[in-house]
């Protein structure tokens, strides 16, 4: 049985909580970037957590309120001056922390990739490339996803 981790940080306690179940985290780039230091706690502690990380090189919600209701998506997405997409190299960040990873690039990689991070008992980073330009499907509730709907009026 699975568990779903809802931030990197809170999947270690979700993994903590019910060591019988495989937790897998989603979190995207700008999620991961803000609570790296989990990484660290996952290592520390020896939690063999997956991170499927959805890599867009954007905030894209926070851009999809800033393009919708203020016309600006300033500080939402991760370039470099000269307007070049922009991210750490997370597989070697992983590596960093001593943890496993791998990059999925190709939509048909996907499983194998799944298949292979999930048999892992170890902390396990998968960097899924994904488009800037279409916006992440959202699930379960995030009050975000009333105000985007209906707008601040």
């Amino acid at each position: 049985m699975a568990t779903m981790g809802f931030s990197p940080a809170a999947s270690i306690g979700a993994k903590i909580g019910a060591p019988d179940h495989k937790v897998i985290c989603l979190v995207g780039d700008g999620g991961l970037i803000s609570v790296v230091g989990a990484l660290a706690t996952a290592v520390e502690l020896n939690v063999p957590v997956l991170w499927v990380l959805f890599n867009n090189f954007c905030y894209s919600t926070i851009r999809s309120v800033g393009t919708t209701y203020f016309k600006s998506s300033y500080g939402t997405e991760f370039t470099r001056p000269d307007g070049t997409p922009y991210n750490p190299d997370f597989l070697l960040l992983a590596q960093s922390f001593g943890i496993e990873s791998a990059l999925v690039e190709e939509p048909s990689d996907i499983a194998g990739a799944l298949k292979t991070a999930l048999s892992k008992d170890v902390p396990y980073l998968l960097e899924v490339r994904t488009r800037g330009d279409v916006p992440m499907p959202r699930t379960g509730y995030w009050d975000i996803a009333d105000f985007l709907k209906v707008g601040n009026e």
